[in-house]
């Protein structure tokens, strides 16, 4: 052992983390001090005469850091555990603390190499911190006893939800009292959860950002009813849910009190007839459904087509047809799962071709005319978006 402590002080060079893992962007240099690194079988014991050391770093295809490791002896936080996005910002921070006990919890024997990965295995962090692509705190988590708290934030740093989680990731579902904020820091709604999943149980309650109400509901392991408001306290929506999923008839209103439409749940499919009204009483739109394939006709307040659009599993499937008032074609757009796929085509009511595309799962080019038929604009796709020049 004394050998090799010797070879691995003469030949070693690491990169350093700063204290306590805050900031771990790393230099290299030498070790002018030896250092003892033992492990003791059996027991698991480490010896660190160093304070601090790198342990391990991973990396993207393209060389860039994906994963940051370091373990200090000492500290009141000895492990900390970064890991970056693609283009260089930090994604999370995680902090653990590590102690004879939480050692004695291995089962195999430590390396380096694997100190760490086991270290994460069996031991929830104490804090953990998100961050956007951007650098922005987004969500944090710290550990008291059993409990999960966590704080989401705004891109202004602004609290937007708090409450308890049923784990230390961001991924975990919610449990008890949630509360979210506006960013002004006014009250947005309440909301209480149970176990198994993330299923709504109680009473919830929600408010617009000048104090009115906007919303209430009352649920039982995800099952109940919720109701939303215009300001002026009417009833704008009445819905119901099963397994926290839309479930019945959900009805709408016009603030005036007229019926916007009725339109029938299952599993949060649309299943069954749906019926749309203008405020005046005009039919707008109807459709028939089962588990959300179906159709929909949309009209205008004369009774005339105005479009007519397929569904397959609650997504706009096959080709989208519309029209002016006068009847004549307006527009033939090709749809699979809620992307354009196929050709598109749009006419000006006097005929000449307004624009065409062509496209494969959202991906493709449009092209719009002049009625001369000159070009007017050209704009390319993906995956639904605006893309390129």
């Amino acid at each position: 052992m004394q050998q090799h402590n010797e070879n691995l002080n003469s030949a070693m060079e690491t990169e350093t983390i700063q204290k306590n893992g805050v900031n771990l962007k790393s230099h290299k240099r030498s070790f002018s001090k030896t250092f003892l690194f033992s492990v003791v079988f059996m027991y698991s014991v480490i010896a660190l005469t160093a304070q601090e050391i790198k342990l391990k770093q991973e990396y993207f295809p393209d060389g860039k850091i994906k994963v940051e490791r370091a373990y200090e002896k000492g500290s009141t936080t000895n492990f900390v555990s970064k890991r970056y996005y693609d283009n260089g910002a930090v994604l999370s921070e995680s902090y653990y603390i590590i102690n004879e006990e939480t050692i004695a919890e291995m089962s195999d024997i430590w390396t380096k190499e694997k100190i760490e990965d086991k270290i994460e295995a069996c031991s929830d962090p104490t804090r953990i911190k998100y961050f956007s692509k951007e650098g922005g705190l987004t969500e944090e988590i710290e550990v008291v006893g059993k409990e999960y708290l966590y704080k989401k934030y705004y891109k202004s740093g602004k609290l937007a939800e708090t409450g308890h989680k049923a784990g230390a990731s961001y991924t975990n579902a919610r449990r008890g009292l949630v509360k979210g904020y506006y960013e002004s820091g006014k009250s947005k709604y309440e909301e209480n959860y149970i176990a198994p999943g993330e299923s709504k149980d109680g009473k919830q309650i929600y408010w617009y950002e000048t104090g009115e109400k906007e919303g209430e509901g009352n649920y039982t392991a995800g099952a109940g009813t919720h109701t939303n408001y215009y300001r002026s306290g009417k009833v704008k929506f009445e819905r119901s849910y099963r397994d926290g999923k839309k479930d019945g008839v959900e009805k709408a209103y016009y603030e005036s009190g007229k019926p916007e439409y009725e339109v029938n749940y299952k599993d949060d499919l649309l299943d069954g007839k749906e019926i749309y009204w203008y405020e005046t009483g005009e039919k707008e739109g109807e459709g028939n459904y089962t588990a959300g394939t179906g159709t929909h006709a949309n009209y205008y307040r004369s009774g005339k087509v105005k479009f007519e659009r397929s569904y397959r599993d609650g997504k706009k499937d096959g080709v989208e047809k519309a029209y002016y008032e006068s009847g004549k074609p307006k527009y033939e757009i090709a749809y699979k799962d809620d992307l354009y796929n196929g050709k598109t085509i749009y006419w000006y009511e006097t005929g000449e071709k307004e624009g065409e595309g062509n496209y494969t799962a959202g991906t493709g080019t449009h092209a719009n005319y002049y009625r001369s038929g000159k070009v007017e604009f050209e704009r390319s796709y993906k995956d639904g978006k605006k893309d390129g020049v």
